[in-house]
């Protein structure tokens, strides 16, 4: 799912500290990320946290420790509706529960993104089809990037049904029945 690829994405990106640099070494400069506006759109959100979380690490605010000044400086990198949403949902006086970094970033992915990537992923991958101009290899890739945005990505049956029957008939009949897959 979306949540999940999220979680490794951070997992992956800031989830341990990194070893301090070599005495006389520099911390290099790196650029602020991009701020998000809140979009409803996956990939501009994921263009951003990856973004956030390469200037994270760059800076080595990884691991456990630093959970919540990652939440305190993601305020400095959202604007618009997104900031809106921060400041009520997470940066509030009010607010008795604290949430972890990851628990921010799938809340703001599920506000903004969830349901709009969701109905257009579904209707991307229903739209995905065969062209003779990019051949089966390519045709393949787009079933398999289609279903990886999906909410509830479909099952590997479902993703070969889809790749079998969307084929036209003469690569059908190559693959499927003198091949003997059928």
């Amino acid at each position: 799912s979306l949540s999940n690829c999220l979680r490794r994405n951070i997992e992956f990106k800031v989830g341990s500290r990194l070893p301090a640099l070599p005495d006389g070494v520099k911390q290099p400069k790196v650029d602020n990320p991009s701020k998000y506006r809140g979009k409803h759109d996956h990939k501009a959100f994921y263009t951003w946290l990856d973004g956030y979380l390469s200037w994270l690490r760059a800076y080595n605010i990884c691991g456990e420790e630093t959970d919540k000044m990652r939440v305190q400086l993601m305020r400095n990198y959202v604007t618009g509706p997104a900031e809106e949403w921060f400041m009520a949902e997470v940066d509030h006086l009010d607010i008795t529960h604290r949430p972890q970094f990851q628990e921010v970033v799938c809340a703001m992915h599920r506000h903004f993104v969830h349901v709009t990537t969701a109905a257009k992923a579904t209707k991307d991958s229903e739209q995905c089809r065969y062209r003779s101009s990019e051949g089966v290899d390519r045709f393949v890739a787009e079933i398999k990037k289609y279903a990886g945005r999906m909410v509830q990505s479909p099952s590997d049956y479902n993703i070969a049904r889809k790749f079998v029957y969307g084929l036209p008939t003469d690569i059908f009949e190559v693959v499927v029945v003198h091949r003997g897959l059928r």
